[in-house]
């Protein structure tokens, strides 16, 4: 599935989002019925120099990364995610897809099955990220965002491809 979804959220006044590069949403990157999903997504992500990984569910408040970019997989259950912020787009995520967050964009955990597990990482020379819950508590939070270097790949396919087509063209 390299065809993914992507959109890209604007500003909503606390929330700075990303203006340049857009949420990227895969589907289904792992079969259903696959066991060990925490598993595998850790290993692929690793595999493809994403580091910091850890499992857990999402924060239910509204915070964003200024300095690192991230990869959310839903290893088990479904969660409804709020991105963007107050405003902004709600995504249902379920076990096997994976979401791929730039630098700045917000998100909280809205509901999600009590069985819920995600794992997340970050690109190589990122995984000391920040947590920021508004551009007033962050400061210079944009000017963090936009200095923030691109992945050297893809968290899941590995090679630059699709990821670096979709962040480039921007």
């Amino acid at each position: 599935m390299r065809n993914p979804a992507t959109f890209l959220l604007p500003p909503n006044g606390e929330i700075p989002n990303n203006r340049r590069l857009p949420v990227v949403l895969y589907r289904h990157v792992l079969n259903k019925f696959l066991p060990y999903k925490a598993d595998k997504f850790e290993s692929v992500f690793r595999v493809h120099g994403w580091r910091g990984t850890w499992r857990d569910s999402i924060y239910p408040y509204c915070h964003f990364h200024s300095n690192a970019h991230e990869v959310l997989g839903i290893a088990r259950g479904h969660v409804a995610v709020e991105l963007g912020g107050a405003g902004g787009r709600t995504v249902r995520l379920n076990a096997g897809d994976l979401v791929l967050l730039p630098a700045g964009v917000g998100h909280r955990r809205v509901r999600g099955s009590a069985n819920l597990l995600v794992v997340g990482a970050y690109p190589a020379g990122q995984e000391h990220y920040n947590i920021c819950t508004s551009l007033r508590a962050c400061r210079s939070a944009t000017k963090r965002i936009a200095a923030v270097a691109l992945p050297a790949s893809d968290p899941f396919f590995g090679s630059s491809e699709p990821l670096k087509q979709l962040w480039s063209k921007r």
